[in-house]
């Protein structure tokens, strides 16, 4: 696909999130998915996949930060209670998102 086709980064690979990344697909979306397990089954579906935790935000940044391929448009999780980890991505990268301080009171 084009680079200029939208991309997001979505947290989480598992079975929760797979529906989620063949639902972006057919959207037309390119999807980088983050997964701690290298086996996770949303890797299969996603166009790129890496191995890293979801909850590791420093790393996350540092993943963000180096990634140069193609433009990454928003941050995104289904089913992960990790709204920490999309918001801080999110601002990150420029993309519209819940606050910090409502991800803080909706972490458990």
């Amino acid at each position: 696909m084009a680079k200029s086709q939208k991309t997001i980064l979505m947290l989480g690979a598992g079975i929760e999130q797979v529906y989620a990344i063949k639902l972006a697909k057919k959207k037309g979306l390119y999807v980088i998915a983050v997964d701690k397990n290298p086996e996770a089954p949303g890797f299969n579906f996603a166009d790129e996949s890496y191995p890293i935790s979801t909850r590791d935000i420093d790393g996350l940044r540092k993943f963000i930060g180096k990634y140069k391929k193609r433009k990454i448009s928003g941050v995104m999780t289904m089913a992960s209670d990790i709204p920490l980890s999309v918001a801080i991505l999110a601002k990150e990268i420029g993309s519209p998102s819940i606050s910090l301080k409502v991800a803080e009171l909706a972490s458990d």
